[in-house]
């Protein structure tokens, strides 16, 4: 009996706790994008919300603005910077205030998100979309399955 609980015995194995700094892992780095089409709006609300977001999500934010330049312009300096880090890897996740503020096509958000993807990057919309979560990459799924069938002539013809 004696033997069997020797082998129990954990008396030499035991070391108390130790005082060493255990050092947190690094915080995720969130691209935030803000951009307005005019010189006389502002990016206020848009940066308040999403630091407030990015804060709650324990991600570390680094901007990136685009002032006075309209959604449909496709050559955007924040943009073309965001994305290049995103293919870099230097950010994990971004995100927008609204989808409208990356594109507002459908080809050329079809196109940013498919680099996203090819990049391994999530997109975070606040209250909307959220695809840095494996659990939530169905709603960028139905989400663009919704914008094509609704924006697709021939699609809504056949729907009527």
């Amino acid at each position: 009996m004696n033997q069997v609980l020797d082998l129990f015995d954990v008396r030499e194995t035991f070391s108390p706790p130790t005082t060493a700094k255990v050092e947190a892992p690094p915080k995720p780095k969130v691209a935030v994008y803000l951009r307005v089409s005019t010189d006389d709006q502002n990016t206020d609300l848009q940066r308040s919300e999403l630091l407030a977001q990015a804060k709650f999500r324990g991600w570390e934010p680094i901007i990136y603005e685009d002032q006075g330049i309209s959604g449909a312009n496709f050559d955007r300096p924040a943009l073309n910077r965001l994305l290049a880090d995103a293919d870099a890897g230097r950010v994990k996740v971004i995100m927008a205030w609204k989808l409208d503020r990356i594109g507002r096509s459908t080809q050329h958000l079809a196109g940013i998100i498919n680099r996203l993807l090819k990049a391994e990057v999530g997109l975070v919309v606040p209250f909307h979309l959220d695809t840095f979560t494996p659990s939530n990459f169905h709603d960028l799924t139905l989400t663009f399955t919704f914008t094509f069938t609704f924006t697709n002539p021939f699609t809504f013809s056949c729907l009527s």
